[in-house]
């Protein structure tokens, strides 16, 4: 638990305030999380980017223009692989993460900063989740999704958001002190879970049960762990004992070896195939479809 006394004196910088916005915007940033209509929070945070230059004391390093060279290699291969206005979003989503890895790598973010970007971080999970519950339209095979704009979210993508959010909102549950809040973010962390298991993202829910465990193990306090993991498994009961009967069984009783699987297992194993061919230079980002026809190696990592 972290002494209030800690954040007194303590200011949040301008390019830390540009972060929050761009975390807070992310429920309306389109289909598929795109940032096709994320520009204007974009526009806004390099706009609060180049105050935050001018205001801010920062120290400029090699990593940095590393990462502009790298950025400019980014934009010149994306130029040169785009051929419509839809594919040109992917410009905007990797300019807002060059930019503001630029800005919060610029100096050392304080406790006061951090605990904000932790809130925005559960705050946004929060409202995802309640978009969800209100807007929830069927995406495919009984998953559910909301429509921004007029384009349904894809669900995967924000099944990976919330698991994220999810693990900020439940460590609160274990370090808040004040039993009124600490019920607060409890029955938060049931919405973002129930939320993300509406999506029907079997590699979300894996994922989030494997961070649930690391998360618990690395808390230094192991006095009550058996609590902590028995607290999470009752989460996980009483949210499927209200979903749908299709996708419990997605997750508890379909194999996994299934088509989609197998799918990926094969991108996966041709995507290693690639990186083996060309370690070093690659092929450029967004020329996945002109090498594979497929148009990605289903996993960022590999992507």
């Amino acid at each position: 638990m972290i002494n209030n006394n800690a954040f007194s004196g303590q200011i949040i910088k301008i390019s830390i305030l540009a972060f929050a916005i761009s975390i807070i915007g992310v429920p309306f940033s389109g289909g598929n999380l795109s940032l096709m209509y994320y520009y204007p929070v974009i526009l806004l945070v390099i706009f609060i980017g180049i105050i935050s230059l001018l205001n801010d004391t920062m120290k400029f390093k090699i990593q940095h223009v590393a990462i502009l060279i790298l950025f400019l290699i980014t934009v010149f291969h994306i130029a040169n692989s785009i051929d419509s206005l839809e594919s040109s979003k992917v410009i905007g989503s990797l300019s807002l993460f060059f930019i503001m890895f630029f800005l919060l790598t610029a100096h050392q973010a304080n406790l006061k900063e951090l605990k904000l970007l932790s809130n925005c971080f559960v705050f946004s999970g929060f409202l995802i989740s309640l978009l969800l519950f209100v807007l929830k339209t069927e995406y495919e095979m009984g998953r559910f999704a909301y429509s921004v704009f007029g384009r349904l979210m894809e669900p995967n993508y924000l099944a990976s958001y919330l698991s994220i959010t999810f693990l900020f909102t439940i460590k609160k549950v274990f370090i808040i002190k004040k039993t009124y809040i600490k019920i607060l973010f409890l029955l938060m962390s049931l919405g973002i879970l129930f939320a993300m298991l509406l999506t029907g993202s079997r590699g979300a829910f894996l994922a989030t049960i494997f961070s649930s465990f690391v998360l618990l193990f690395y808390d230094k306090d192991k006095s009550s762990l058996l609590v902590k993991i028995f607290l999470i498994f009752v989460l996980f009961f009483i949210l499927f004992i209200f979903l749908p009967d299709n996708l419990a069984d997605r997750f508890i009783s379909r194999s996994y070896n299934d088509g989609s699987n197998r799918i990926r297992l094969y991108l996966w194993n041709n995507a290693i195939s690639y990186i083996l061919e060309r370690p070093f230079l690659g092929y450029g980002l967004a020329s996945g479809r002109a090498i594979t026809s497929v148009g990605s190696a289903h996993n960022t990592f590999l992507s």
